[in-house]
């Protein structure tokens, strides 16, 4: 994600370099470079945010361990809050096996020797 902001702002500040004036080359990086940037940080880091809301409040249950200490740090936030551990997660689907061929009979690969050229 880092190098994904660098990047950007790399060509917002060439962008605003271009502009003629001082205020246009200021909007321009604003516009084009701070404010999406600034947005798209918020937006990407709220998941994070929210693991450590859950660490803070699985410590101040007393549940937590020490910093230093791996032994269940996730699995006690995901108990805090209340959330199924990954382990009891259902899949959506059927389970992935063998695929069958489409319904058509063909399977979908050039240079199949199996299909016959059509007959003109």
């Amino acid at each position: 994600m880092l190098i994904v902001v660098i990047a950007w702002l790399y060509v917002a500040v060439l962008m605003a370099l271009t502009e003629t004036g001082f205020v246009a080359g200021v909007t321009t990086f604003l516009l084009y470079g701070g404010l999406p940037i600034a947005l798209l940080t918020w937006l990407f880091g709220t998941p994070e945010r929210r693991r450590r809301r859950l660490a803070r409040a699985a410590r101040a249950a007393g549940n937590g361990h020490e910093a230093g200490d791996d032994a269940g740090g996730e699995a006690s936030v995901i108990a805090a809050a209340g959330m199924p551990a990954a382990s009891t997660v259902i899949p959506d689907g059927p389970e992935t096996g063998a695929r069958s061929a489409p319904p058509s009979g063909r399977t979908g690969r050039r240079g199949d020797s199996s299909r016959s050229a059509p007959d003109h």
